[in-house]
């Protein structure tokens, strides 16, 4: 990340359940605990506060929606406490609350605490090797469901309160994700895949209650229906060098794809995934000012031409009679 980093002694946060479960990290998903239940700065009150200081975050954009980024900001500081201190109104509500170790009050704190004893378990400097980390406070009013869908990061649910179930598949099963729906995701598509009811099966099941936790490997597709509680979770992610380096090679693929071309799979050829990355990451903004920019800067200027093409013929075929 480029910067020090604090010196922290590795807390008593995540349950030692043996080696076992660990050495699975970026592979495979799995559960294990954690001692964060019930935790002073996950109570909703504690987390209202904490989203008070989003708008004095002089990069406040990133932690809110795009809707709301034209609102005067202290109408927005209202607004993002208030729909926190209500989620047990009745209504539905679902929240969630990016980049809370850049808001003080102890977050930052806790993250590279967590950091640490991951490092301890895996045997990796992660946080000398990341390119990418944060925390996320997901908060969701009883019965509220997030769609399928899968991530860029390795993620980390630590459930903190209320209940909920997490399916989880694996991300290298050729019957649950293929590889156009991987292109099309690192084309900028977060929903690219695609709902089939025949996937249940391949799923397994987490109930998550406070203490409880899963791991995400790096695009494993998961689905979320939460309790008939209040739930509040915590997400803890961090990107790797050779998560960024395979996403160009979808990224690659998705355009030639584009051009009639049928590319090889990722690992299919070492020399043409070589050949690959090298083309994206010449693309690629070199001082990338967001991390969307350093993930997508190179596919779009690689694919710009089509764009410019389908821009020019689609009026022309508009205009051909039914």
């Amino acid at each position: 990340m480029g910067s020090a980093l604090p010196v922290t002694a590795a807390g008593a946060w995540l349950d030692e359940q043996g080696a076992a479960p660990w050495t699975r990290v970026d592979r495979a998903h799995f559960a294990f605990a954690h001692r964060l239940a019930h935790h002073e700065l996950f109570d909703l009150k504690c987390i209202a506060r904490a989203s008070e200081h989003v708008v004095d975050d002089g990069y406040y954009q990133r932690h809110v929606k795009s809707s709301d980024r034209q609102i005067d900001k202290s109408l927005l500081k209202h607004r993002l406490s208030d729909s926190i201190a209500r989620l047990e109104d009745g209504e539905a509500h679902w929240l969630k609350l990016s980049h809370v170790e850049e808001l003080g009050l102890g977050y930052r704190e806790l993250m590279h605490e967590l950091l640490a004893e991951l490092e301890e378990r895996l045997e990796v400097p992660i946080r000398r090797r990341m390119t990418f980390c944060g925390m996320t406070v997901f908060m969701n009013s009883p019965g509220l469901d997030v769609p399928y869908h899968f991530d860029h990061e390795t993620n980390f649910l630590l459930q903190i309160r209320g209940t909920k179930d997490v399916y989880l598949w694996d991300a290298h099963d050729p019957e649950v994700l293929t590889q156009r729906e991987l292109e099309r995701f690192y084309r900028g598509s977060s929903m690219a895949g695609v709902w089939r009811d025949e996937l249940m099966a391949r799923a397994t099941r987490y109930p998550l209650t406070p203490g409880a936790a899963v791991h995400h490997p790096p695009l494993a597709p998961h689905m979320i229906r939460n309790g008939n509680q209040v739930s509040v979770s915590l997400s803890l992610y961090y990107v790797l060098p050779e998560t960024d380096v395979a996403a160009r090679i979808y990224q690659a693929n998705y355009c030639m794809r584009r051009y009639g071309l049928r590319p090889r799979a990722p690992g299919a050829s070492a020399r043409s995934d070589r050949a690959k990355i090298a083309l994206v990451s010449a693309l690629s903004a070199t001082r990338p000012e967001s991390r969307e920019e350093a993930l997508f800067s190179g596919v779009r200027r690689l694919d710009r031409p089509f764009e410019m093409i389908k821009s020019l013929v689609s009026p022309f075929r508009a205009k051909q009679p039914a």
